[in-house]
């Protein structure tokens, strides 16, 4: 897990990601075929956030089609330390924005620093160019709804802005 990090990292496949997955549609003055476009984008989008399964329409580049090593490896994922530390800062995220949602405060700036740790200590990367992934493709916490997950994404990242 650690050196499939560690390339991520180094051939920045989080930034192209974001990069393809964020920049503006193409119109070529065809109206039509770019809201196809936006539609296909939103689909994928979709398809991205769920984590895979033998049944899964859609994968990362990153998984295997064998449907038994899919399922071994998202369950392995899971429940890797690594996925487990990341879930329970979105769960501390989302018990922040219900009680303070500033993300200047002591608390955000302190959740903001424990992204930038889980992100040193497993070779994620950038924490802000992380945040923008994970809200992007990073399947939510069990028990989160993805609009949670996405709005704890979303604080996490202005919180992480509030540090520099």
């Amino acid at each position: 897990m650690r050196r499939h990090q560690e390339l991520l990292a180094e051939y920045r496949v989080r930034e192209i990601t974001l990069q393809r997955l964020t920049s503006p549609v193409a119109t070529d003055s065809d109206p039509v075929l770019a809201a196809l476009q936006q539609q296909v984008r939103a689909d994928m989008l979709r398809k991205l956030k769920q984590r895979p399964t033998d049944g899964t329409e859609l994968l990362a580049s990153h998984w295997t089609t064998n449907p038994f090593l899919i399922a071994f490896f998202s369950r392995a994922e899971l429940h890797s330390e690594q996925c487990c530390e990341i879930d329970r800062l979105l769960v501390d995220c989302k018990s922040l924005l219900q009680l303070h949602p500033d993300p200047t405060s002591r608390a955000a700036r302190a959740l903001a620093r424990r992204l930038r740790r889980l992100c040193r200590n497993y070779t994620l990367g950038d924490p802000l160019t992380f945040a923008r992934w994970a809200a992007l493709v990073r399947a939510a916490p069990v028990d989160m709804s993805d609009l949670e997950d996405k709005a704890s994404w979303i604080f996490l990242i202005s919180a992480q802005c509030c540090l520099h």
